[in-house]
């Protein structure tokens, strides 16, 4: 659903290969761009997987990775409620 939602073909579809996939505009931002640069507000966009998740009143708190590496990461409330 996540790259139906994002318009991105899916890996082996199409002539679609991982360096493809990791050149396209989703992955301008990996995790290790955002730690190395030491990004102190919202970062527009991450394509990333969800290794752990803590879930609060508002937020969740999670552990997140991509190919560069992994940080911890606030989830908002609003992107919880999304469907």
């Amino acid at each position: 659903k996540m790259l139906q939602d994002l318009d991105v073909v899916p890996v082996g579809a199409q002539g679609c290969t991982l360096d493809t996939l990791l050149a396209s505009c989703y992955f301008r931002t990996p995790i290790a761009k955002v730690l190395k640069e030491a990004y102190l507000k919202k970062v527009p966009r991450l394509v990333v997987i969800i290794k752990s998740i803590s879930f609060g009143d508002e937020c969740a708190d999670a552990l997140i990775k991509d190919p560069t590496g992994e940080m911890r990461a606030t989830v908002h409330g609003k992107v919880l409620e999304e469907e």
